[in-house]
């Protein structure tokens, strides 16, 4: 955002299951989603013209190391 211009947004969030399976909920909370793997979203929200969606995965959590 050099220019005060945002390049991206978040569209959605959601959790992705041991089984493959992932629950996805648009920022709005009018688009919900059960999908049978957390990739299926990006479909799903870059159906838009001009729009291109992307997965972005968060490292694991992990105990916080005290010094």
């Amino acid at each position: 955002m050099d220019n005060g211009v945002a390049d991206g947004e978040v569209a959605a969030w959601g959790m992705a299951y041991e089984d493959g399976g992932a629950d996805v909920v648009g920022v709005g909370g009018r688009r919900r989603f059960s999908l049978g793997s957390a990739e299926r979203a990006v479909w799903w929200f870059g159906q838009e013209p001009g729009v291109t969606a992307r997965l972005v995965w968060f490292a694991e959590a992990r105990e916080p190391t005290f010094i």
